[in-house]
This record gives structure tokens, C-alpha cells and sequence, in this order.
């Protein structure tokens, strides 16, 4: 990736309350050793709460300083069938955060 030009990678590393993609770790230090900028993405379901995400994530992407802000994939297609109100949906992205935030110690971005 670094040959072809790339600066920085973001990984899937979670979904849901307990899918890991199971070659995190290994593209988490492929890419490490390979001197890109690197991050880490949840793909957030409508099916698990917030906060049980979060401990997904958080069990299985390292505490680094250098990487990028983790990054939240919210998509309608291929979730869950259930739709939350949208308030629901916020309150349960911020319990995410709460617990995420802090791990990374990256701020969330009002973008």
C-alpha cells in the first residue's frame, strides 16, 4: 500500500457486540511495520447497545497515541432490521463514545 502511494489506512476491526474481523491484528501491525498512519472502524449495529459495542471494541484495538481517530461505520443497508428513533440511535452512539473516547483518547469531531 505504501509503494502504491497510500498514507494511512483505516481497518474494520469490529462489528456488533462480538464480531472481530478476524485479521485485525495482523493488518494492525502489517500496516505498522509499513509506516502508514493507521485507524480503527466499527461498524455499529442497530441490534446491540451502545455501550456493549464499545467493549467489543475497545478488547481488541490497542491504546496507540499515533493512530487515527477511530471511526464509526453506520450504514442501513445490512444492519439490523430494527430501526431506532433517532433519538434512541444518538443516545446509544454516545454511549459508545463515552467508552471508546477515552481508550483512544481521541475527542470526537464535530464533523
Amino acid at each position: 500500500m505504501r509503494a502504491a502511494g497510500a498514507a494511512f489506512a483505516f481497518l474494520k476491526a469490529t462489528e456488533g457486540g462480538d464480531f472481530v474481523d478476524p485479521r485485525f491484528a495482523e493488518n494492525w501491525r502489517g500496516t505498522g511495520r509499513a509506516g502508514l498512519l493507521r485507524g480503527a472502524y466499527h461498524f455499529f449495529t442497530f441490534c446491540r447497545p451502545g455501550r456493549d459495542q464499545a467493549a467489543n471494541f475497545v478488547a481488541y484495538v490497542p491504546r496507540d497515541p499515533s493512530a487515527l481517530p477511530p471511526v464509526i461505520d453506520l450504514e442501513m443497508g445490512g444492519n439490523c432490521a430494527a430501526r431506532p428513533a433517532p433519538d434512541r440511535l444518538k443516545a446509544e452512539l454516545d454511549d459508545f463514545l463515552r467508552v471508546v473516547e477515552p481508550h483512544c483518547g481521541k475527542p470526537r469531531s464535530s464533523t
